[in-house]
């Protein structure tokens, strides 16, 4: 049929094809690439974001945690109590801080906020224990607020990297699986582009 065709039907037909095929491609490259797009969007709004403020939490908390051995370096803290207050306001400004975190990490994380719940509730309890061990220091009895911190501030130290460490985790992941969704996309949208211009060709 298509030998007994004439010659101007013959390029119209092939000429049809061709923009079929190019209207195709083109339409395969753009959906894809907005996919590509979307998950872009979707790793910066959510895994990014949440990456970036539960380590700036994660920063604030050791600079806390610091802060408070150089209160218990503060030997003199009974005679000179300005150095130990300096160093408790600045651990009042890096908690302030770390707390701030929490509102767009509530609004951005994808995952189960019992997650977020639970590293908050730690910072949280932090507080009364680093009280009681300056209390301790600034009332002389250093003795006592050093077991303090041995005793009770280090392991509650570890419980809140536990929980914080899971929301790295999470994030970590979530960027992971976003990537991955990208680039089978665009492997995908590649192939079908390929494919349509060999139909073109043949």
């Amino acid at each position: 049929m298509f030998r007994n065709m004439k010659l101007s039907s013959k390029l119209t037909l092939g000429f049809g094809i061709v923009l079929v095929i190019s209207a195709a491609v083109i339409l395969v490259g753009t959906t894809y690439m907005n996919q590509i797009a979307a998950a872009t969007k979707g790793m910066f709004d959510h895994p990014y974001t949440v990456h970036t403020e539960i380590l700036r939490v994660q920063r604030n908390i050791i600079d806390m945690d610091r802060e408070l051995g150089y209160i218990l370096m503060e030997t003199d803290a009974v005679m000179n109590p300005s150095a130990l207050l300096a160093h408790a306001e600045e651990i009042d400004r890096l908690e302030a801080e770390a707390f701030e975190a929490f509102e767009p990490l509530y609004d951005r994380f994808l995952g189960d906020r019992a997650l977020l719940d639970a590293a908050l509730a730690a910072i949280e309890d932090w507080k009364p224990i680093r009280d009681e061990i300056i209390r301790l220091q600034r009332s002389g009895l250093t003795i006592q607020a050093a077991n303090m911190d041995e005793e009770v501030n280090g392991p509650h130290m570890e419980l809140i990297e536990e929980h914080i460490q899971e929301v790295v985790d999470f994030a970590r992941n979530s960027a992971s699986n976003f990537n991955e969704e990208a680039q089978r996309d665009a492997g995908f949208a590649r192939s079908l582009i390929l494919a349509l211009f060999a139909v073109m060709a043949a």
